[in-house]
């Protein structure tokens, strides 16, 4: 039995958010990461970083105290293969009064999708807690550019503990949504599902008559242009009779393929005259959305900027958290979340502009863990990015945005404001 859910008052503790690349060339995290065993429990991540900053450059230090031995353990991440050499000549090297071992870490992350869209890092980790398991990371994707990720990797301190967790949770139900956990294996990594747009393989297809195409008469019309990897014609799930929703997307084999079947717009199929496009990414589209928002210069009364928010949590979980702050809101009057990664913060679209305003009553200066909250209109959400720091900055995103001077964003807003929403002022 799946336990109730917590209240999203509690943000996401700080090590479920997804750590920004180093910059340069790309390293495999799982390659570069040692287990060091035994610290003695007075040891913070300072003090780990100065016994070993002789082995090379350390990117993370993550540590857990294990009660029964009243002693630490660490997972140190350095910035090369080789640095991971120079860490494990420090086994049994005395530290205090205990003698560390130093281990390279292998077979001790785990790969995790699929979990329900409300979970964030902080449920995820409970998973694994739930079993008495520690974690020693929990790392989330950043969705600045694709909202729609959602794994995590989870570091566990042993091989035997990644694989007890891999046998209790695989394949678990969890409101609905069938738990993948497996061993993390950089050597055959999953393609990525939007591959075939990236490549420039997949093709939009409008303007299909609902009731008489199917799949099986769309792939007559579109498999002579070549091999096809995927097919996918989207049903009306309201029309309770399996009508399709007037679009599909193909996905051929190669890019040659694709371009052929553009021959196709413009042409009648089913008395319907087709519009065929090459598919573009969905996150770009997303993404081109937000910009006409957020550059608009009509008023968008029932459109609001919520804020500060991590770069990590998904439409889903901030969904959940506007309805436990604002019990009143009913499933359909918020339309549509879109993320504003780059201000810290997300769009809520609302149906009428008066739950908008009523919404913003609840939220504005309400708390989400160390953070407070300010919801207002698409404006205020554009001033608060103004004070942002640069992205360089090595303040986590999940972190709490005390640093940012007070604007008037930022400030609790009157009963002025809020007409102001009402009246498109």
């Amino acid at each position: 039995m799946v336990a109730p859910k917590r209240a999203l008052d509690d943000a996401p503790d700080p090590d479920s958010n997804g750590k920004k690349p180093h910059s340069g060339t790309t390293v495999n995290r799982e390659i570069c990461c040692v287990v060091v065993r035994n610290l003695p429990k007075s040891y913070n991540n300072h003090k780990i970083k100065r016994f070993f900053q002789q082995c090379g450059e350390i990117r993370c230090v993550d540590t857990i105290l294990v009660k029964e031995e009243a002693s630490k353990v660490a997972r140190i991440e350095f910035a090369s293969y080789n640095e991971v050499l120079a860490a494990l000549t420090m086994s049994f090297k005395k530290v205090g009064t205990r003698e560390i071992v130093v281990e390279a870490m292998h077979g001790c992350t785990l790969w995790v999708t699929n979990f329900p869209p409300t979970y964030a890092g902080r449920e995820v980790r409970r998973l694994f807690e739930d079993l008495g398991l520690q974690c020693l990371s929990v790392r989330m994707p950043s969705l600045r550019y694709n909202a729609g990720r959602r794994f995590a990797y989870i570091d566990l301190p042993s091989s035997e503990s990644a694989a007890a967790a891999v046998h209790a949770l695989h394949g678990k139900e969890l409101d609905g949504y069938k738990l993948v956990v497996k061993l993390s294996d950089p050597v055959n990594r999953v393609p990525r599902s939007d591959a075939g747009t990236k490549e420039k393989r997949e093709i939009l297809i409008r303007g299909l008559d609902f009731v008489k195409v199917t799949l099986e008469n769309l792939q007559g019309l579109v498999e002579p242009f070549g091999e096809i990897e995927k097919l996918v014609l989207p049903l009306n799930n309201n029309s309770g009779d399996g009508q399709n929703r007037g679009f599909a997307f193909v996905t051929y084999k190669d890019a040659a393929a694709a371009e052929a079947a553009l021959s196709l717009h413009d042409t009648v199929f089913e008395d319907r005259r087709l519009t065929v496009v090459k598919a573009d990414q969905k996150p770009y589209l997303e993404r081109q959305k937000v910009k006409q928002i957020l550059f608009s210069r009509k008023p968008q009364p029932n459109i609001l900027g919520l804020f500060p928010l991590p770069d990590t949590l998904s439409k889903e979980y901030i969904r959940r958290l506007v309805k436990e702050k604002a019990h009143f809101l009913d499933d359909n009057e918020l339309e549509d979340i879109l993320l504003v990664s780059d201000q810290e913060g997300a769009l809520l679209i609302f149906r009428e502009e008066k739950t908008a305003a009523k919404v913003a009553l609840a939220l504005n200066m309400s708390t989400h863990g160390k953070d407070i909250l300010h919801c207002g209109d698409v404006r205020s959400l554009m001033q608060h990015s103004r004070h942002l720091e640069p992205a360089s900055s090595t303040v986590k995103s999940g972190e709490s945005s005390s640093h940012i001077e007070p604007s008037d964003a930022t400030k609790k807003m009157t009963n002025d404001d809020f007409r102001r929403i009402l009246l498109h002022r």
